[in-house]
């Protein structure tokens, strides 16, 4: 979804991310956490679910993005 070098580049990057992620996930189902691991190599998000059946739904969805 990014690299480091954009997170770094781009200071409203993460807030923004996080805004959008969340925005499309909140589609799937209730969302408790959505996390941006700003340093990780392969552009990371981490989205908690209320339920595993969307977090299921989300992965199909997301992955790969």
């Amino acid at each position: 979804m990014f690299t480091p070098a954009e997170m770094r580049s781009d200071v409203n990057l993460k807030t923004e991310l996080k805004a959008d992620v969340e925005e499309e996930c909140v589609k799937l189902g209730p969302v408790e956490l959505v996390k941006i691991c700003e340093n990780h190599p392969q552009g990371v998000v981490l989205v908690r679910f209320k339920d595993t059946k969307d977090a299921h739904k989300c992965i199909e969805l997301m992955n790969g993005r």
